[in-house]
This record gives C-alpha cells, sequence and structure tokens, in this order.
C-alpha cells in the first residue's frame, strides 16, 4: 500500500491567533478602527517562499546558524 506523500503543518494549529495588547485585534496606531493581526497571515508567505526555495531557505538557515554559532562563542 503505497501512503500519500502529504505533509501537514500540525505546529500552525497550536500558534496563538493574534499577537499583541489584547486577544482579538492589535489596534494600528493613527488608525481609529482595529486591523486583525493574525500569525498566519506571517506564516503563510514564508511557507511558500520555502516550499518555492528550498535550496535558499536551507542556505539561509545555515548562514543564520553559523552566525549565532560564531556570536556566541565570542562571548
Amino acid at each position: 500500500m503505497e501512503r500519500a506523500n502529504i505533509m501537514f503543518n500540525r505546529l500552525a494549529e497550536y500558534l496563538p491567533t493574534a499577537w499583541g495588547g489584547s486577544s482579538d485585534t492589535l489596534e494600528s496606531k493613527g488608525n481609529s478602527a482595529s486591523a486583525k493581526f493574525s500569525v498566519r497571515d506571517v506564516l503563510e508567505p514564508v511557507e511558500q517562499a520555502v516550499k518555492n526555495h528550498p535550496g535558499v531557505a536551507l542556505a539561509a538557515a545555515f548562514c543564520i546558524g553559523v552566525t549565532v554559532a560564531w556570536w556566541i562563542k565570542r562571548r
């Protein structure tokens, strides 16, 4: 029996729905109307970029890891 090659993002289900002062909305400064700010709105473009360019994402993660390790080692 062949398994489907589907990857489920179970972590997104546990993320908070909003960041900021209140749990529902984040008031935008200079605007009287409240704007909803969802974590999924931020994560979806990042996930799409990683899906479209996995090599670049791996290289960026590697460079960030090396930089953080170098910075920690210097302390």
